[in-house]
């Protein structure tokens, strides 16, 4: 069940970014014609003027968590994202039929001796198990989460300024904290 309802959720995630990819395109990579000056022949100044969309950059991590690192261009970060589902993935599968097949020996046993001190193990057993399933899509749903906030502050910050002419200096006066930004050239 838990198997068909996340394939549901994959595909209606693929579903949508498909269909939004034309809106999010015209939002996300269009650069206003008047920044980019005319002798402009070298792509890599147009790359440092364009955009990224948050919005696209969520749909992508919500679909498959890393596509929206790899979208943002910090490509360091995909393979953790994704390897990080895919375990998690991986345990919820695994918990989910390990509860399955105890609930079915409990309910076997149950029918055949409910008085045997086997079926308190079972029971105990498969408790366990649904916890671990929990827990697993717990953890599962923070790697999403991780994945949407790391690939939407990427974007957002995208074309900020992170060379050596900036620099700010915090200064402390008897009567408070002042901060002194300075813009080298």
């Amino acid at each position: 069940m838990i198997r068909l309802a996340t394939t549901l959720l994959f595909i209606f995630s693929l579903i949508l970014c498909n269909s939004l990819q034309g809106q999010i395109n015209n939002d996300s990579t269009q650069v206003v014609a008047t920044e980019i000056p005319k002798n402009l022949t070298d792509t890599s100044k147009y790359s440092e003027l364009a955009q990224k969309s948050p919005l696209g950059a969520i749909l992508r991590s919500l679909a498959i968590p890393g596509w929206g690192q790899i979208y943002v261009q910090q490509y360091w970060k995909a393979p953790i994202f994704f390897a990080g589902a895919v375990v998690m993935y991986y345990y919820v599968f695994k918990h989910n039929k390990d509860y399955l097949d105890y609930s079915q020996q409990y309910d076997r046993l149950k029918e055949i001796n409910p008085n045997s001190i086997e079926l308190y193990y079972l029971k105990i057993r498969k408790e366990n198990s649904r916890d671990n399933r929990d827990i697993s899509i717990f953890f599962l749903c923070g790697v999403y989460a991780l994945s949407i906030l790391d690939a939407y502050v990427d974007a957002n910050l995208f074309n900020f300024n992170v060379n050596e002419s900036l620099s700010v200096r915090v200064t402390n006066h008897n009567w408070g904290i002042a901060f002194t930004f300075q813009i080298r050239r």
